[in-house]
């Protein structure tokens, strides 16, 4: 009876391991490149794996598929054939074609974007003034270099004063409590790429802020050279690229003005 027992108890075994089936590839472009990030999956089940760094894949699965699909947004989805009758499956090599409607992520391309910043409000209490720029730059298949300029309103000043000299808290004074102010940054950086759409960038720079009061006397800005900032800045964030668009968010930060969030949208070319 305890033989009988073992040898059904090896035969689910080996049942249960036999339904298991494996399929082994890697993903490359036409160039031969390795393609990270890309979906393998079976149509019509939920069996999904992703690409490694270097292309390769390990896809398990309850079911024995004869096709797997290889999906990225940036080329055509492939349909592969596999041997449903085997347990380990090796597809070999998938060479990705490139996506007609947008190059592939691995080639040298350029890229440009109107970019939007908003300073906070902070004890200097000037109201938050939208800056406007552009972010423009190259990337191949892992790296690329970027530079950023964001500028705000021009402040026409008369002169300049220090606030320290003026309890802004009274009202019995020339100037208005409510400031003006004006944010500009200059960066620029490099981008490396993080998965198949997505970046991550990092430059340093300089910023200036600039805080003017207006005179209730003679109704001109003047410049408050304590509240403004002026120093060097670091600017770190992301950009997805999709086809011929990118979306970039980050954030710069300046020592004594803290940090400034900014997003861009544009081409990929």
């Amino acid at each position: 009876m305890k033989r009988i027992f073992l040898l059904v108890l090896s035969l689910f075994l080996c049942y249960i391991a036999s339904a298991q089936t494996y399929i082994l590839g890697t993903v490359v472009d036409k160039d031969g490149e390795p393609i990270s990030g890309a979906s393998v999956i079976v149509p019509g089940t939920s069996s999904v794996t992703v690409t490694n760094p270097d292309g390769s894949f390990i896809l398990e699965t309850d079911a024995s598929p004869s096709i797997i699909e290889v999906r990225d947004m940036n080329y055509k989805t492939q349909r592969v054939k596999t041997d449903a009758a085997s347990t380990y499956n090796s597809v070999g090599v998938i060479t990705m074609k490139s996506n007609e409607m947008g190059g592939s992520s691995g080639h040298s391309r350029f890229f440009l974007s109107f970019n939007l910043a908003m300073p906070s409000r902070n004890v200097n209490r000037y109201p938050a003034a939208l800056s406007y720029g552009f972010m423009a730059g190259w990337s191949n298949k892992w790296f690329g270099a970027y530079a950023k300029g964001l500028f705000g309103k021009k402040l026409n000043c008369a002169g300049t004063f220090n606030t320290h000299d003026i309890d802004l808290s009274y009202t019995n004074h020339n100037f208005n409590t409510m400031a003006e102010a004006s944010y500009n940054a200059v960066v620029a950086g490099l981008l490396v790429r993080m998965g198949c759409p997505l970046n991550l960038y990092a430059g340093v720079g300089a910023s200036w802020l600039n805080v003017a009061y207006r005179n209730a006397v003679d109704e001109l800005l003047y410049l408050s050279s304590d509240k403004s900032v002026k120093g060097v800045c670091v600017d770190l964030g992301l950009m997805l690229k999709f086809k011929w668009f990118n979306i970039s968010a980050g954030t710069i930060y300046t020592i004594g003005e803290g940090f400034v969030g900014n997003v861009g949208v544009g081409l990929c070319f």
